[in-house]
């Protein structure tokens, strides 16, 4: 495969997601709104929906299913699958970085 990810682990990149890009980017637009301790990325895209109304539920439910498979799945991701996700990582991303409460 000739490709500019070629020397990326797809998998890891994903199941290191909520932890580093979303749940970092969040806290750095909302410093002074503690995320609980142990809170899942479940919960916590449960309450990005209700905090930024026009966050993509789509996209969210895409992240999850992905985190999920990254996380607790067996197979590896392949370059489509993780491209389309990295797509949907940067929507929710974006949307947390140029929003101000709703």
């Amino acid at each position: 495969m000739d490709s500019e990810y070629k020397s990326t682990h797809f998998k890891t990149v994903v199941a290191l997601s909520y932890r580093g890009p979303i749940l970092r980017r969040f806290q750095e637009e909302n410093p002074n709104e503690q995320t609980a301790i142990g809170e899942n990325p479940r919960d916590f895209m449960t309450r990005m929906v209700k905090r930024y109304p026009s966050l993509d539920l789509g996209s969210c439910r895409h992240y999850l299913r992905m985190y999920e498979f990254a996380r607790f799945g067996g197979e590896d991701i392949n370059e489509g699958m993780y491209s389309k996700f990295f797509e949907r990582l940067l929507k929710i991303i974006t949307l947390i970085s140029n929003t101000q409460d709703e």
